[in-house]
């Protein structure tokens, strides 16, 4: 079959087959690129954010020597922060190292419509991000910075006293405002004045303008530890966080008691920091929830760990062993839409949790064992091994994939970019293929960032359409019959 009757075949009828072709003719994500960063010593990464552009900003820590592309970062002592940008092909824009001989870690990152990213984490000893040297009262103190798309300082800040604080997540409204979560010993100062735990580690929640300026602040918790792990924002600029609790605590809507050891909380906020709704789950041993995502009809995704059972709303689930997984969707007023759990006697956790531009849900984290998401069962190759998993909107398997050896590898971030790429990022010891070959650690535990594309988006804008279809033809028309290319054809298309 020659090129000029495939092109008009590519015409008449791509609109047509695009429509008939099932969803389920995509086996799994597509390798378009993955990398490694690291030396003997550990390094990983906490945090990823994707600008309009579709490029990728990394923050984590690193201790040695590190490398993104623009030559070598070497950390000063002990744990360096590290924030790194990558174009949408995983090539190096430009990266940057904080820290000094004490330990330094990035652990929150979001990107704003204008591609400013703002970071946080704690700091030791002394850290400059390009304002002037920021000096701990301590222990662990809150950092928080901002820095512009080709990564110049802006502005950054400081928050603690003697004992422990740390930043762990970050988020932006769409009008500009900074949230931030996380966790404090002892008494921190945002700007309204200071905020002091009740005993052990306490929530906080806090607002900035887009320059930095305190808007309101918070903490919750009492004599036991409470702990915000991960904040996100809805399209109405609603607050959403999730963490872990023992003893009891009150975010506005009554007392939330744990039933055992860590249970796991889930909160909603307005903007101006009035609570709207507040659930905890769990109850003998540990739960916690890890990540939260919001998608455009304001319904919030949370992943996360749990031991011993739990009911979200829809049933109880109860672990199979250790610590299972367990991926639950509420709508915008808190109600259970539905809930999961994977796992088996060994232990599986979900880290982190994107929602895509379709509506689908992308999850990473870590299993060991066997763990079947609903595509058959995955087996961990020895210790703890990656997986990635995608759900439709009402929870049902898309695609799951592992990847790992006999050595500990765990996914700690995923995301989607605005063309529903997909993105993750972790830390691994032994070797780990993406598909693109295979990886290997230097030693210790190093960094993966890896981008996949749908299968069948051969232009790599995020839909599978005559575009698409006409670059297969172009690819394969020398060499394809018309038979092989009905055949070949049926492979287009993303879950």
């Amino acid at each position: 079959m020659n090129r000029q009757n495939l092109m008009h075949l590519a015409t008449i009828f791509s609109a047509i087959i695009l429509l008939l072709l099932p969803p389920s003719s995509a086996s799994g994500l597509e390798h378009q690129w993955s990398k490694r960063f690291g030396d003997v010593a550990d390094q990983t990464c906490y945090s990823m954010a994707t600008d309009h552009d579709g490029n990728v900003i990394i923050i984590g820590f690193f201790v040695g020597v590190v490398d993104f592309g623009g030559g070598p970062l070497a950390s000063a002592g002990g744990r360096d922060i590290f924030l790194a940008k990558f174009d949408r092909a995983g090539n190096h824009l430009w990266s940057r190292r904080f820290g000094d001989k004490y330990d330094q870690t990035g652990y929150g990152l979001v990107v704003d419509s204008n591609g400013q990213i703002v970071l946080t984490g704690s700091f030791a000893g002394k850290t400059d991000f390009g304002g002037g040297l920021f000096t701990s009262a301590g222990g662990q103190d809150i950092f928080l910075a901002r820095f512009s798309a080709a990564g110049s300082h802006l502005w950054s800040m400081a928050f603690g006293d003697g004992a422990d604080q740390v930043g762990n997540a970050v988020a932006i409204d769409s009008a500009g405002n900074i949230i931030v979560t996380g966790e404090l010993s002892g008494s921190a100062d945002f700007g309204g004045g200071s905020l002091s735990s009740a005993g052990g580690r306490d929530i906080f929640l806090v607002r900035f303008g887009a320059d930095g300026s305190h808007h309101w602040s918070m903490c919750f918790g009492d004599g036991a530890d409470q702990i915000g792990r991960h904040v996100a924002v809805d399209g109405a600029s609603n607050i959403l966080i999730t963490g872990t609790f023992a003893g009891a605590m009150d975010f506005g809507g009554g007392t939330l008691s744990s039933n055992g050891d860590q249970d796991m909380f889930l909160a909603s906020f307005s903007t101006y920091g009035m609570h709207r709704w507040s659930q905890g789950f769990g109850r003998k041993f540990d739960q916690a929830g890890q990540a939260i995502a919001v998608d455009d009809a304001g319904d919030v995704v949370v992943t996360g760990s749990f031991a011993g059972s739990m009911d979200f709303g829809g049933g109880l689930l109860t672990s199979n062993g250790g610590q299972d997984m367990f991926l639950a969707r509420f709508d915008a007023l808190g109600n259970h839409l539905w809930s999961m759990a994977f796992g088996d006697a060994a232990d599986q956790s979900g880290a982190s949790v994107a929602v895509n531009c379709s509506g689908s849900i992308v999850a990473t984290g870590f299993f060991e064992g066997l763990v079947d998401f609903g595509g058959g069962p995955l087996a961990s190759s020895g210790l703890r091994d990656i997986f990635l998993a995608e759900f439709d909107p009402h929870g049902a398997h898309l695609l799951s994939q592992a990847f790992g050896d006999a050595d500990d590898q765990q996914g700690t971030v995923v995301a989607a970019s605005p063309a529903d790429d997909v993105l993750a990022a972790g830390d691994f010891a032994g070797s780990v293929n993406f598909g693109g070959g295979t990886l290997i650690s230097a030693g210790g535990s190093d960094i993966f960032l890896v981008g996949f594309g749908c299968p069948g988006d051969f232009d790599h804008d995020g839909d599978v359409d005559g575009w698409d279809l006409f670059l297969f033809v172009d690819a394969h028309s020398s060499s394809m019959t018309t038979e092989e290319f009905a055949a070949n054809f049926g492979r287009l298309g993303c879950p």
